[in-house]
């Protein structure tokens, strides 16, 4: 057995995007996670997160997971996304994990939780938007916000 060295906290966000997709709401979901190092893939079901860095804020790595795991550039983030404040939710797990085979330590997790809408202004201008270095085109059966940001290999609902 390993011996049990002081818990070490780890802070993530995780990013609610919500956005009217035909008649009803949707919540973007990561759907699996494909590990390169062991070949495996697992299911996530978990909205986009991330860890924080040292010291940086929970909006600034909420802007960077939207950008790293969603594809979502700043700037596009900045005009099509609005964050619901009310929605911000902080919890913290008391009880540290055990460690498992690549951590030496427990580790105590906090988790910052935020929603954030889509905003579409003009449907007819959003289908493309927000398709970075991307020339797909959509064809008329696929809703406008089916396919933002990510490429269709993304494991992303």
């Amino acid at each position: 057995l390993r011996p049990k060295l002081s818990a070490a906290c780890m802070e993530l966000v995780r990013v609610y995007v919500l956005a009217e997709v035909g008649e009803a709401e949707r919540c973007l979901m990561e759907h699996s996670h494909f590990d390169a190092v062991t070949g495996t893939q697992r299911k996530v079901m978990l909205p986009p997160g991330r860890r924080l860095q040292p010291g940086e804020s929970w909006r600034s790595a909420m802007t960077r997971t939207l950008e790293d795991k969603v594809c979502l550039s700043r700037p596009w983030q900045q005009l099509h996304l609005e964050v619901i404040e009310e929605s911000y939710h902080f919890c913290e797990d008391p009880e540290a994990r055990e460690p498992s085979d690549h951590q030496a330590m427990e580790t105590a997790m906090q988790v910052h939780e935020i929603h954030v809408r889509v905003r579409i202004e003009g449907r007819c201008n959003s289908r493309k938007v927000g398709m970075q270095g991307n020339s797909d085109t959509l064809n008329d059966e696929e809703e406008p916000l089916e396919r933002i940001g990510f490429s269709p290999c993304r494991g992303l609902l």
